[in-house]
């Protein structure tokens, strides 16, 4: 048995932690609102630290030991696509899109193009790209108040 590191989800991860860490030294800068007890820099936060833990996660989960014959080839371009896809969503977004058609359309073709076997993937990721794209903007945009693109 051998100590395997998987390159791929390994950079990626750093790639995201290191976005995730801009948006919070970014997030740090808001002002809180006068009338919004989470004040309009919480909710990036959050889930910018939110992003950080998950890719610590991932990380943590792909040092693995395995046989040389039982590891997997490594996934470039699986990580290349996934953030080609993050990339064109938020240029979409910071285009003028709908954060609903545009989540609509980005989340099921990130679940599929990191799953296992996209065929059978397909109803959950529908779900979750309607749920996703039309449960959080209802939640930004009247529970909470703050309006999406």
């Amino acid at each position: 048995m051998e100590v395997r590191i998987r390159t791929a989800e390994v950079v990626m991860s750093l790639v995201v932690i290191a976005i995730a860490i801009a948006c919070l030294m970014d997030g740090w800068h808001l002002k809180a609102g006068v009338f919004e007890p989470l004040g309009s820099g919480a909710v990036p936060n959050a889930v910018a630290a939110a992003i950080i833990l998950l890719a610590f996660v991932v990380l943590a989960g792909f040092a693995r030991t395995r046989s040389g014959e039982d590891a997997d080839p490594e996934r470039w371009g699986v990580a290349a696509v996934s953030f080609l896809l993050l990339a064109v969503y938020v240029t979409a977004l910071a285009l003028g899109l709908r954060y609903q058609w545009a989540t609509l359309l980005y989340v099921p073709l990130a679940i599929l193009t990191v799953a296992p076997d996209p065929r059978r993937s397909w109803p959950a990721a529908l779900v979750c790209a309607g749920v996703l794209a039309f449960g959080l903007d209802y939640t930004f945009r009247y529970l909470l108040v703050t309006d999406l693109p």
